[in-house]
């Protein structure tokens, strides 16, 4: 809450969710990163993810990955005209294949 009150954002928002998340990963969590530059598919991804990131007690691994493919699915459907984020996305933008 304090991050969406400092960055005047709805924190019920998908800004709100991208912006923290960003702001984790350029912040205390940053080490995660160098854990999913090595992945090369997106299930190795989001295995890390959830290991480094998340660190979930259940962590229901099929519906993170569902997720995960919407979210890559999106991703490779945006206009060319959206440009990529000069963030963490920008970082890692090599599309990984999707396992399976």
């Amino acid at each position: 809450m304090a991050y969406c009150a400092g960055a005047n954002l709805d924190w019920h928002s998908d800004d709100a969710e991208y912006g923290f998340l960003k702001h984790e990963l350029e912040t205390s969590y940053a080490y995660v990163i160098g854990h999913l530059r090595p992945t090369t598919t997106l299930a190795d991804a989001t295995q890390s993810f959830e290991r480094y990131y998340e660190g979930a007690g259940v962590v229901q691994m099929a519906h993170r990955l569902t997720g995960a493919q919407m979210a890559l699915d999106a991703w490779r459907a945006r206009p060319s005209t959206v440009p990529v984020s000069s963030g963490v996305i920008a970082a890692g933008a090599t599309q990984p294949q999707a396992s399976g």
